[in-house]
């Protein structure tokens, strides 16, 4: 099994990709695959093809994060119509997004699988 990417993985079976890197992805310094992160919603982008919610990890430690090693904006897809759900992430960086605060999610950290 390799590594495809990294990420926060939320019980409803969504997640927040951290680094899409295959076999050579890794997590924020300082956080290890299993521990348990928050996604703090602040935004949300929208439009006919695709739909996120855009967020900041904080870290057990108290660090914050806002956006991928590529600069990317933190998000979690909610909608994807006819597109890549990389799509809604890239949107919402060069697009910008509406703000939304209020809610807090727990995730684990860890990385996607496959053959």
């Amino acid at each position: 099994m390799k590594k495809i990417y990294s990420g926060f993985f939320l019980e409803d079976g969504t997640h927040c990709t951290w680094e899409y890197a295959p076999r050579k992805c890794t997590l924020p310094e300082g956080i290890q695959e299993g521990d348990e992160v928050t996604l703090f919603i602040v935004g949300e982008y929208a439009d006919d093809e695709v739909k996120c919610d855009v967020v900041q990890l904080v870290t057990p430690s108290g660090r914050v994060f806002v956006a991928q090693p590529d600069g990317t904006v933190l998000h979690i897809t909610r909608y994807v119509n006819g597109v890549s759900p990389v799509v809604s992430g890239q949107r919402a960086t060069s697009k910008g997004f509406i703000p939304k605060y209020g809610v807090a999610l727990k995730a684990k950290a860890g990385y996607f699988y496959a053959k």
